[in-house]
């Protein structure tokens, strides 16, 4: 067999059926690792019916629970746009946005070195309008600059406070999710868990009934999430956070530009392209985008980029990748 030689084999079609069934087949022609692309298929619901190995899958990447858990932390620390663990999950690289009330703004690199020299903070990549650098001492932060960080887990904390950041997400939040897919309906119950204030919009009325048995504590709303009228009776104004995650990312933006106009301050916006990401952060007044496609290729390329990478990270609209290497003799 052709398969007889491949070292790994992904299965990432759009159809959970076919990636099953191609990744049972490799697995019985005797590859040993096997990526299947399931979106819609919940194991944790199988009471065990089904093993992952008995189907002939070493690893399963899931866009929906990707996006799911990046947009909840998006939500959970407002002014981070990406991160990503290192070495054993024990360093972070993390991106802040610098407000104009963060502690870094006007100050260059070399004045900054020794404040964060105590806890090993490191100032890796900055991101102005659409490059992204290497800085060097004389560099100066300026507001709405994406400053990335490697920092310990452990020191996390201690970085936010000392960019005056640490008191910005301590509060239950309201939050609307426009879409009641399957994105919005797990986002959802992770900020119920987190225990913000939740509203969903799904203009489907069906699917409304069945996502409102789905969660305890979120209010369902009938209704379009780009209708004005309804968003305002609402109280959208009072929001903290608007997030659109339709499969439309038409609607998305749209829905997002809608409820900034309102007065929300924070909008995400999930986009299926790529490119939308950077025209949202330098062209639009919508917070942030999200790709489940960035995320998706971000996890796949752990695994295809050679034996000595551990980790792989790609900043969004950059030339710029982070990587682990293992060292050999």
């Amino acid at each position: 067999s052709y398969l007889n030689d491949v070292d790994l084999f992904l299965a990432i079609t759009n159809s959970d059926e076919t990636n099953m069934i191609a990744c049972k087949k490799a697995y019985d022609a005797g590859v040993k690792n096997t990526i299947c692309r399931i979106r819609q298929i919940d194991f944790s619901a199988t009471n065990g019916e089904f093993s992952l190995e008995s189907l002939g899958i070493t690893s399963i990447i899931n866009p929906v629970s990707l996006a799911a858990e990046e947009i909840f932390h998006l939500v959970q620390a407002p002014n981070i746009v990406d991160r990503f663990e290192f070495i054993a999950q024990s360093v972070y690289f993390v991106g802040f946005k610098i407000r104009s009330f963060c502690k870094l703004v006007n100050q260059s690199i070399a004045s900054l070195e020794p404040k964060f020299k105590k806890h090993d903070f490191k100032i890796g990549v900055i991101q102005r309008h659409d490059m992204s650098s290497i800085p060097s001492q004389d560099m100066v932060i300026q507001e709405d600059d994406i400053v990335y960080f490697f920092c310990r887990v452990k020191h996390f904390q201690k970085l936010r406070n000392l960019l005056g950041y640490q008191k910005k997400n301590a509060k239950q939040m309201r939050i609307f999710v426009n879409g009641g897919g399957h994105i919005g309906v797990r986002l959802a119950k992770k900020l119920e868990q987190a225990n913000h204030k939740v509203k969903i919009i799904e203009k489907d009325l069906t699917r409304s009934y069945r996502i409102s048995d789905r969660l305890s504590k979120s209010l369902i709303l009938n209704f379009d999430g780009t209708d004005v009228k309804q968003l305002i009776a609402e109280g959208i104004e009072n929001a903290d956070f608007f997030i659109s995650v339709t499969d439309n990312e038409k609607i998305n933006l749209t829905a997002c530009l809608i409820a900034e106009q309102q007065g929300v301050k924070r909008t995400i916006c999930l986009v299926q392209q790529p490119e939308f990401i950077s025209i949202i952060d330098q062209k639009t007044p919508i917070s942030l985008g999200v790709s489940a496609r960035v995320l998706t290729t971000r996890y796949l390329a752990q695994f295809i980029q050679g034996t000595n990478i551990q980790s792989y990270f790609p900043l969004s609209n950059s030339h710029i990748a982070v990587l682990e290497l293992k060292m050999t003799d």
